[in-house]
């Protein structure tokens, strides 16, 4: 080994660097072997004649490697002190590191998990939104198909009405020309005032117009504002003042059957003809088609609920007269819904007139007969 020469002094300058550069690592265990050896003198080699000059040359050696050891065991001292703290608090900083990756992949893992119950359950709304969807479709598909056939059934009632408005409409111009000239047939039923069939703020206009300013017979220029609330509200041009009603029925409830009545109109006013069941037990699939001189027609089939029978549907048809002349308007039966199959009552009410008059009391359509004619 070289130590011990080193120690005593005795090696090249080469070996000796090269020891020196060596313990300039810190090696604990070379260090203590150099500062704890004793020195051999048999180790050392024999002395030059001359004694004293080595003597000197060894102590400077020796106190030089000793000042050279120290400084070497200081900075190692030095370089090992504070290397303990150091590892630690570099192990604290990995510790801390690897527990705060340890949270992070906790968390994301968290995340994950939310995710894929996020994801389950946007699967499962999925399933539901597509099941409510083919139940919308099924039930689109249906709702189409009833329209369908509603319209085919609008459409032949359509149809069957048009036919039936013809017949009526021949029936009348042949009753037309069977009359004897200037006969209007029989007056019946009762005028009652128009306003009190209407509900508010109807009525009270009508009430304005017609029974305080009396404006159907005078040109007073007040009647004109209530004339225009009239029309803003109600969308004709003048109130009923009055209303002609009569009570009738079909017997038998058939649809060959047709009851003619007549009345009055004055060109530019507004009236309406409505025919309506009286009660549940003879209500009937009621309409009506008339014309005025043959200058204009008018028509009603099921456009309001029926007063007496709900179930049913009333005509009512509403036109301005473009003259003054007599009207005729006939009632019959439009389908087989009677309830009662031996007679259908019902209301015929003309608001603007001031009486109606039977002018043939079941008439057959098909057939021409007429079983009372006045």
């Amino acid at each position: 080994m070289l130590l011990p020469r080193y120690a005593a002094g005795v090696l090249s300058d080469a070996l000796a660097e090269a020891v020196r550069d060596h313990l300039a690592t810190g090696c604990v265990g070379c260090l203590d072997d150099v500062f704890t050896r004793r020195l051999n003198p048999t180790a050392v080699r024999p002395a030059p004649k001359t004694v004293a000059r080595p003597r000197r040359r060894v102590a400077a050696v020796a106190l030089v490697v000793g000042v050279v050891g120290v400084a070497v065991a200081a900075a190692v001292i030095v370089e090992r002190g504070p290397s303990r703290p150091r590892a630690e608090r570099e192990a604290a900083r990995r510790l801390a590191d690897l527990r705060a990756a340890r949270r992070a992949l906790a968390h994301r893992f968290a995340e994950l998990e939310n995710d894929a119950a996020r994801a389950d359950s946007a699967a499962r709304d999925a399933d539901e939104a597509r099941a409510a969807m083919i139940d919308v479709q099924n039930a689109l598909a249906l709702s189409r198909l009833r329209i369908r056939l509603l319209k085919q059934e609008m459409r032949q009632q359509d149809l069957d009405f048009r036919q039936k408005q013809q017949s009526l409409e021949a029936v009348i111009a042949r009753l037309s020309t069977e009359l004897p000239a200037g006969a209007t047939g029989r007056t019946t039923g009762a005028t009652t005032s128009g306003c009190a069939r209407l509900p508010d703020p109807a009525r009270g206009l009508c009430v304005a117009f017609c029974e305080v300013q009396r404006c159907e017979t005078t040109d007073d220029p007040a009647c004109e504002p209530i004339r225009a609330r009239w029309e803003a509200v109600a969308g004709t041009r003048t109130p009923p003042c009055t209303t002609a009603v009569a009570t009738d029925r079909l017997a038998p409830c058939q649809e060959s059957h047709v009851d003619v009545w007549s009345f009055a109109v004055h060109r530019g006013r507004t009236y309406t003809v409505t025919a309506d069941t009286t009660d549940a037990s003879t209500a009937a699939d009621l309409c009506l088609a008339g014309s005025c001189h043959g200058l204009e027609t008018f028509a009603g089939n099921d456009e309001l609920p029926c007063r007496g029978a709900p179930a049913f549907r009333c005509p009512r048809a509403r036109f301005v007269a473009d003259a003054d002349a007599t009207c005729v308007v006939a009632v019959t039966i439009c389908s087989p819904a009677c309830a009662d199959a031996n007679a259908a009552r019902y209301e015929l009410a003309v608001e603007g007139a001031e009486a109606v008059s039977l002018v043939a009391d079941d008439v057959s359509s098909l057939t021409g007969e007429v079983d009372d004619v006045f």
